[in-house]
């Protein structure tokens, strides 16, 4: 199929081979073979590939849904070509830690000027393990992330937010809402979140988003 694709004769642009089990690679392949395709459906969700390839599609929205591998390799993959995302939703969804680390390692090497990254509430793979990725993002130069949602997500464990401080000390951070609720920060390390985050507006550590602007 992937050979197929590449033929110059080829125009297919809606492409649904739900429930084959790719993985990340293979997915991916299909992506880049298939330069006319518009949308491919690997799971629950039609990926508008077209649209995202080309920036007329400036949202990567997966929240609630159960996603493959495969899913994982492809929104990567468009996260690292793509030139306009700026928003990236994937609350509420379900991920192995496979699609997540694939999906990671598209957003932390994406060069769009993502502006909401939303992560609140998933299930099987935590978001926190997202955190390497987010923190490369949100650091960057260039950066326009400004509301960060990672609540929702279980304790992080003693140590795990010193990633997030280090970035939001960086001069290229410009997040001004935070919500971490849930993860369970001590009050050094909540204390910290504040003082590192210099254009910080709003955070969130359980019911209630402080004020801290």
């Amino acid at each position: 199929l992937t050979e197929a694709l590449s033929s110059g004769a080829c125009v297919l642009e809606e492409l649904d081979v739900g429930g084959c089990g790719l993985g990340g690679a293979e997915a991916a392949a299909l992506v880049q073979a298939g330069g006319m395709l518009q949308s491919l459906t690997l799971g629950e969700w039609a990926i508008p590939v077209g649209g995202l390839r080309s920036g007329e599609v400036a949202e990567v929205v997966a929240a609630g849904m159960a996603l493959t591998d495969g899913e994982g390799g492809v929104v990567g993959a468009l996260l690292r070509s793509s030139g306009g995302v700026m928003r990236v939703d994937l609350s509420g969804s379900t991920c192995s830690a496979e699609c997540l680390r694939l999906i990671g390692e598209g957003l932390g090497a994406s060069a769009s000027p993502v502006a909401e990254v939303l992560l609140a509430g998933m299930k099987g793979a935590k978001a926190p393990e997202l955190l390497p990725a987010v923190c490369r993002q949100v650091s960057r130069e260039g950066s326009r992330v400004r509301v960060l949602r990672m609540g929702g997500n279980g304790a992080w464990g003693e140590g795990a937010s010193a990633s997030l401080v280090e970035a939001l000390q960086s001069p290229s951070c410009v997040i001004e809402e935070l919500d971490v609720g849930g993860c369970g920060l001590g009050g050094a390390e909540t204390a910290a979140l504040v003082q590192a985050g210099g254009r910080l507006q709003s955070l969130t550590l359980g019911e209630w988003a402080i004020p801290v602007g």
